[in-house]
């Protein structure tokens, strides 16, 4: 099983929006893909289970791996997306409880529990994360092989960048993981401004091989189809669809799948 974590030092990138649509491609390429929202906002869990807040069963969310005197998190807890994927969903409560245990490793833990109860195989799991460095984007980076990494095209998110790769050093060091960067992804770009541009020759000058060659364009059908919690290939134009299918042929590939 891959385990790759979505994660970005700042906000408003489309960091959630990458996954769903990795997840999707993913599904519809035929792989089992588990989706474990990591982040309190829950935007992710909501997304996927394509409805506004959601009454989860306690003892299906991360909160609930977090308590040390918690059974076994049993495959049978698991939600079930009209996507095809499954998902631990967040709850909101779930980060501050996490920083009061400093339990950074609850995901291998989950993922370890959840893997040795199921008799099913996946193939993929994809991990969303909140938009700072904190407890559960080392927990995501323990328990992950790689990491995504949107970005848009502008001074501030690059500079985020810089944050997340010495996090990531940190958690190599930490953990003795080998989690790396399996590549950064340009979303929302705005053709329009000329800094788009500029931000692209930046990032390909400081991180080369690392970029995917596959670039979103800025569009509101994106944040239609998470407004209305409905699939991007179902709400997105051909671009929006045909650069997920590039992105994740590109991740698949430098996986060697």
């Amino acid at each position: 099983m891959h385990t790759l974590a979505f994660a970005t030092q700042k906000g408003g990138v489309g960091k959630t929006s990458t996954l769903v649509g990795v997840t999707e491609t993913l599904v519809e390429k035929g792989k089992d893909v588990l989706v474990v929202d990591a982040d309190a906002q829950a935007n992710a869990s909501r997304w996927l289970m394509q409805e506004g807040p959601h009454e989860y069963d306690p003892e299906a969310t991360l909160l609930h791996a977090a308590d040390p005197d918690a059974p076994v998190f049993e495959a049978e807890s698991l939600e079930e997306t009209d996507l095809g994927a499954d998902l631990i969903p967040a709850h909101p409560r779930q980060n501050s409880r996490l920083q009061n245990l400093h339990m950074e490793s609850y995901i291998d833990k989950v993922l370890e529990d959840l893997l040795s109860s199921s008799e099913k195989r996946y193939d993929f799991a994809l991990i969303d994360t909140p938009p700072y460095i904190g407890s559960p984007v080392w927990a995501a980076m323990s328990a992950s092989d790689h990491i995504v990494v949107p970005v848009q095209l502008e001074g501030l998110a690059i500079e985020g960048l810089i944050s997340l790769r010495r996090a990531l050093s940190a958690a190599r060091e930490r953990f003795h993981t080998d989690v790396n960067v399996l590549g950064i992804f340009a979303n929302q770009v705005d053709v329009r401004r000329g800094s788009a541009q500029e931000g692209w020759d930046f990032l390909n000058e400081e991180y080369g091989d690392l970029i995917f060659d596959t670039r979103l364009r800025q569009r509101a059908d994106v944040a239609h189809a998470s407004t209305i919690k409905q699939p991007l290939r179902e709400c997105g134009s051909d671009h929006v669809i045909n650069a997920f299918d590039n992105l994740t042929d590109e991740i698949l590939h430098r996986l060697d799948e």
